[in-house]
């Protein structure tokens, strides 16, 4: 969740590793050639983490032109909604309030893992059905 950091001056506001490099991915994303440093942007309109991977060829939901792959768009997002965060009650003392979701490290490298298997299937399922309809094509283009 988005914390709102606005009443603290600018050198003493703190963030956990992930805002950090989200924000600065945020806002390398606007300058067009800007790279990221580690391939996250955190989105609080989704409420997902997103991943880049901008050498990749392939996609990982459907097809996506190259052209689109070099301007930064994600390949896949992962839905933090659909990982176990840790109760308020379990947090740190010093997380309590905060606004921002906690998580064990285990739940959510297996929910992220989780979703990138599932990103993974579903283009393999794309790419299996694309081929058969080329397929198809080419035995109805032979007939004709």
């Amino acid at each position: 969740m988005p914390t709102d950091n606005s009443h603290l001056p600018d050198g003493s506001q703190e963030q956990d590793p992930v805002t950090t490099s989200s924000n600065n991915s945020l806002h390398n994303a606007e300058e067009p050639g800007a790279e990221q440093e580690n391939g996250i942007c955190d989105s609080d309109l989704d409420n997902s983490i997103r991943v880049s991977n901008s050498t990749s060829q392939s996609s990982t939901s459907m097809d996506v032109p190259l052209e689109v792959l070099r301007r930064g768009q994600p390949l896949l997002q992962i839905n933090r909604q659909q990982i176990q965060s840790i109760s308020d009650s379990a947090q740190a003392a010093e997380l309590k309030g905060l606004g921002v979701d906690v998580y064990d490290q285990d739940v959510l490298e297996q929910g992220v893992l989780q979703q990138v298997d599932n990103a993974i299937n579903e283009a393999n399922k794309a790419a299996k059905i694309a081929d058969a309809e080329k397929e198809y094509q080419s035995v109805l283009d032979d007939i004709r």
